[in-house]
Formats: structure tokens, C-alpha cells, sequence
């Protein structure tokens, strides 16, 4: 949501963009992303994918993608993985 309100304040048109989030957005930011123009999303973690916010995905023609991450570290410090696409 950051995301879309950094773009916002600073006129970053979004329509047709692509997001990458650690995390499957909720039903909410689902929302939120769709009404931005978003065009596809990436993410590196499952979190509650909501059954609804995967529909409204797709009926408004989101690209929906999970990539694994490897080399990032997490918030306790820890080895994660790198962003990469299934491709």
C-alpha cells in the first residue's frame, strides 16, 4: 500500500505498472492494486490468499505470479532467498 501512495504524492502514474512484494496482497490491497492499474504482481510468500482476491485478479486481468526468493535477508537477519521468476 506504501507503494501506492508514494506513487500518488509524487504523481508515479501507476496504470499498467508491475509489483513486486514480499507477501500475497490481502484482500484490501487487492483491491487497492486492481483500482492503481496494476497489471501484474509478483510475490515471494503466500499470506491468506484470499479465494476472492485471486478472482477479482483475474476478472480484472491481473497477472498473478509466486518467485522464489533466495540470497535476501530477513527481518531477523537470517540468509532468505533471491527474487527469480518461474518463466
Amino acid at each position: 500500500m506504501n507503494a501506492l501512495l508514494q506513487c500518488a504524492k509524487f504523481g508515479v502514474p501507476t496504470d499498467g505498472a508491475e509489483i513486486y512484494v514480499t507477501h500475497f496482497p490481502c484482500l484490501q490491497c487487492c483491491k487497492s492494486l486492481i483500482q492503481a492499474g496494476i497489471k501484474a504482481v509478483y510475490y515471494a510468500e503466500d499470506y491468506k490468499n484470499h479465494p476472492y482476491a485471486l478472482e477479482l485478479f483475474k476478472q480484472a486481468g491481473v497477472k498473478t505470479e509466486k518467485v522464489e526468493a533466495k540470497g535476501a535477508i530477513d527481518v531477523n537477519g537470517k540468509q532468505k532467498r533471491t527474487l527469480y521468476s518461474y518463466c
